[in-house]
């Protein structure tokens, strides 16, 4: 009820703990632990959590242009979390600290294929990502694209 009947009619945050638990919930049942299953339903989530107007927004921008946005569209959606960006030509590195997707595999599997999504969105093509926990916690995503 929380995370779909309230969102309908309000427009109060959240608690990430609910996302984190629909993750979860994602993956021990439907997705039945299978990555790729699991990647399927972050990107429909992505098609469909979008407004028509920020969607059709991505499909105009090039990665750039959403790179140097990234930060605030962060701040946009949530209340704690430092994001920053590097990105080149046909590359970005993204960090995000202090912000609970970045404690545990899922939710970074989660946070890596929604930045990887966003820039396939972009008209980009063969958007690969990786990502990895630095010592002090903060989650790292490397992009690739043609």
């Amino acid at each position: 009820a929380d995370t779909i009947e309230s969102v309908l009619v309000s427009s109060e945050w959240l608690p990430e703990t609910h996302v984190l638990a629909w993750y979860e919930a994602l993956w021990s049942g439907p997705c039945e632990g299978r990555r790729n299953s699991f990647i399927e339903v972050i990107d429909r989530m992505m098609d469909h959590g979008f407004g028509r107007i920020r969607k059709a927004l991505l499909q105009l921008a090039n990665p750039s242009v959403i790179f140097v946005k990234a930060p605030g569209l962060w701040r946009y959606d949530h209340s704690h979390g430092v994001l920053t960006v590097e990105a080149e030509a046909r590359s970005a590195r993204l960090r995000l600290e202090n912000h609970p997707y970045t404690e545990n595999p899922l939710s970074c599997l989660a946070t890596a294929e929604i930045y990887r999504y966003c820039v396939a969105l972009c008209r980009a093509r063969d958007v690969t990502a990786s990502h990895y926990r630095e010592d002090s916690g903060a989650l790292v995503v490397r992009l690739r694209w043609l």
